[in-house]
């Protein structure tokens, strides 16, 4: 089973869209790889919600520890 998140961009808007692609690969009788069955999910809106989830939480953090400089004098 192969599993990876990436970006790709559309080539007709130059978009750039995060993608989560899973795939396992088919084997002949010698192991051999002879195709690969998988799906590719677009998860660009999850992507950016945890994103900016993330940079809240960092701005939160620098807030706080600015405040309780102020606070603690």
């Amino acid at each position: 089973t192969h599993e990876v998140e990436h970006r790709i961009i559309l080539p007709a808007t130059g978009e750039v869209r995060h993608v989560h692609e899973r795939s396992v690969h088919v084997r002949n009788n010698e192991g051999v790889v002879v195709r690969s069955v998988g799906i590719v999910q677009d998860i660009t809106e999850r992507k950016e919600t945890l994103m900016a989830l993330q940079r809240e939480a960092q701005l939160r953090q620098m807030l706080i520890a600015m405040a309780s400089r102020y606070i603690n004098l």
